[in-house]
């Protein structure tokens, strides 16, 4: 279970990345950017790292969607 979690998470993180530099619309690029900070805080949820993966998504993904 663990396995699968981690490989969806890694997915969504590496497609989320691509579709941050692949894109022209910056709000398309923040979205996608919000989705590859969401994989990362979920991998560190499988790590058992809840409070990194809540600052993550508090921090760095509210600051980036706040700035633009």
């Amino acid at each position: 279970m663990g396995l699968i979690l981690f490989y969806a998470a890694a997915t969504l993180t590496l497609f989320a990345s691509f579709g941050v530099v692949a894109t022209r619309n910056i709000v398309h690029a923040a979205l996608f950017l919000l989705a590859a900070l969401a994989g990362v805080a979920g991998l560190f949820v499988l790590l058992y790292a809840e409070f990194l993966a809540l600052v993550q998504l508090l921090i760095y993904g509210g600051a980036i969607i706040i700035v633009i």
